[in-house]
């Protein structure tokens, strides 16, 4: 509405960008104090609440290289000294190197509710059986980096430096009722694609794979330990799934935290001189509680 001072226009969707993407805006004989990003909900299933930035006049170029502006509509709102704001929109034209293609490294950590998955664990898991299996939990933690595909698209490499896997078993030994622990170490490196359906809502779904490396292995009875790292196999192997949910925390800083479950797809038991590997069959299974730090850099 001219009349009042103020003027909206539809803008191309941009899903996200960096404040300091913007090369210009309209030339405008403004008499201008302050600039905003201000979000225009032209569609409600593409609004954003996001946080104003404000701007010194000598910046009327630019927008503050702080902060991530998200919104169905870019929008610079001019005051003008002694009357009503004026809205204009940002031409697509005007914003240059918009973050389509990006890249991310960071630092992860997981604590995981473990299984493995084998006889004697679904034994120790019927009520008339000796052998109890209890619910066993392992940590990880590493590094992770990758490259952003699209607004709503990632791919990922993640290193565990340790993950772990236990299972636990309060059973029968020599006529005594003890406590056991299986315990095995790995080094996982795992590639899974990360994608967010809703543009405008922090949720990801996550799938992919992992590739694990056996570093050691033992037998807990009664808090002695035994090494049995030679009766399992150096790799193992599967598929892994899940969800995240993203805070921003700056302009390229992102906390992640998600629930993950991963399922191995080889038999990790090697066998011994007592029992062949098919008899001995062991798969992992895992849920995992994860929580991510990662710094983004936009070419």
């Amino acid at each position: 509405n001219k009349q009042s001072g103020e003027f909206t226009a539809e803008a191309t969707y941009i899903p996200e960008i960096n404040a300091d993407r913007i090369q210009s805006i309209p030339a405008g004989s403004f008499t201008v104090a302050n600039i905003y990003a201000h979000p225009l909900n032209l569609n409600k299933k593409k609004g954003y609440n996001i946080r104003q930035e404000t701007m010194p006049v000598s910046r009327i170029n630019g927008l503050p290289s702080t902060g991530v502006i998200q919104t169905a509509a870019l929008t610079l709102s001019y005051r003008q000294a002694g009357s009503m704001p004026v809205y204009i929109d940002i031409p697509e034209e005007n914003i240059t190197g918009m973050p389509s293609a990006g890249y991310f490294f960071g630092l992860s950590a997981q604590l995981a509710n473990t299984w493995m998955m084998n006889d004697k664990t679904y034994s120790g898991l019927q009520a008339a059986s000796l052998t109890q299996t209890r619910p066993s939990f392992g940590k990880s933690f590493g590094l992770l980096g990758g490259i952003t595909l699209s607004a709503s698209t990632e791919l990922q490499l993640a290193l565990d430096i340790l993950s772990q896997k236990r299972q636990e078993y309060n059973e029968y030994i020599h006529g005594r009722y003890v406590s056991t622990s299986l315990d095995m170490d790995y080094t996982k490196l795992s590639l899974t694609a990360h994608y967010r359906p809703w543009q405008h809502r922090p949720h990801r779904a996550v799938a992919g794979g992992y590739w694990g490396y056996l570093n050691n292995a033992s037998n807990q009875v009664n808090g002695s330990s035994e090494q049995i790292r030679d009766m399992y196999s150096r790799a193992d192997y599967g598929i892994t799934g899940g969800y995240e949910y993203l805070h921003h925390l700056g302009d390229n800083l992102r906390l992640t935290t998600g629930l993950y479950a991963n399922h191995g797809l080889t038999n990790v038991f090697a066998g011994n001189e007592y029992i062949p590997s098919y008899l001995g069959r062991t798969r992992h299974l895992s849920f995992h509680l994860g929580i991510s730090l990662r710094y983004n850099i936009n070419p």
